[in-house]
Formats: C-alpha cells, sequence, structure tokens
C-alpha cells in the first residue's frame, strides 16, 4: 500500500513533468519536386509554387524573384521560402538569420553563372538545410542564360531550376 507521503511525492513529480516545457512539434510536409523557371523576355510572369503540410494545408511558397541593376537588368534571382500568409517583403526563410549577406546558395547572379552552373560559385547542385523549420531544400541549376550587358557584366536571360522540398529527418 502505497502511503500518502508517496502520494504527495508523486504529484508533486507529475505536477513538475506537466510544467516542463515541451519541444514544439514541427509539421511535417508533403515532399516537393519541381521545375521553376525564370525569364528576363516576362519579368513581371514570376515562378511560384506551394509546399503543403502533410494534412494538406498550405506551408510556405517559394518564389523566383529577380533583382534589377540601374539599367533594369536582371542581374540575381533569388529564391525565396516565405510562410503562406507573409508578405512579399518579408524575409526569406532560406535566410533563418536575416543578416546574411553576399552571394548565397539559394542566389543566382548572372556574372557568377556566365561560365555555366558547374563552374559558379556553389556549384550545379546546391543545398539548404533549415534545422529550425525541420527542412532542407536542394536545389539544380538545369539551365541559365547569360548575356553581356555594359559596364563588363552580365545580366540572367532565363533559369530553370529543379527545386526539391523534403523534411530534414523523414
Amino acid at each position: 500500500m502505497i502511503s500518502c507521503r508517496h502520494c504527495d511525492v508523486l504529484t508533486i513529480l507529475l505536477v513538475a513533468i506537466a510544467a516542463l516545457p515541451h519541444a514544439p512539434t514541427r509539421q511535417r510536409i508533403v515532399p516537393l519536386r519541381t521545375i521553376a523557371v525564370f525569364s528576363a523576355q516576362s519579368p513581371d510572369n514570376r515562378w511560384s509554387g506551394p509546399i503543403t503540410f502533410a494534412d494538406g494545408a498550405a506551408a510556405y511558397t517559394l518564389s523566383l524573384e529577380p533583382d534589377l541593376d540601374h539599367g533594369h537588368h536582371p542581374i540575381t534571382v533569388e529564391l525565396t521560402l516565405r510562410r503562406v500568409d507573409d508578405k512579399t517583403d518579408d524575409s526569406n526563410l532560406l535566410d533563418p538569420t536575416g543578416k546574411l549577406h553576399g552571394l548565397q546558395p539559394y542566389d543566382f547572379a548572372a556574372d557568377d553563372l556566365a561560365e555555366g552552373p558547374q563552374k559558379s560559385a556553389f556549384g550545379r547542385v546546391r543545398k539548404v538545410s533549415l534545422k529550425n523549420l525541420g527542412l532542407v531544400i536542394r536545389i539544380t541549376v538545369l539551365k541559365a542564360i547569360v548575356s553581356p550587358i555594359p559596364g563588363g557584366h552580365h545580366q540572367l536571360d532565363g533559369l530553370e531550376l529543379q527545386i526539391e522540398a523534403d523534411n530534414s529527418n523523414p
């Protein structure tokens, strides 16, 4: 038989366990494999694609966003990941710190791609691990078309990417 003293200890232990912070449960996504295309001929026709949770609810939006120079040449295209309810000027979740500068694996700069994707700073295949979201994004540059512009630089005329998104621990 359990004494009252043991009941008190057991009660205190159960209350203490219940009060412990619980690790947040990350919702799992449906693995995604898609092709994303950018064309300088139709810069207003921007590519975007949804990532959904396993329960079918919309989770995130991937999109390609061009960066234009002063002459309106697309010099870089950035792959962005945002929560579905975020605005287009909210931070890119591929940069969870919001502090990264310089060329990143999700940036596709014309000057960097001028000698082909395989010779670019991050190569043809790039990977972004987002531990805070429990996601891994794998990007393969299928095609990059660049042309010279004044000043010895290049513009991005076309870009085709294969994008795969999956849970980091499937």
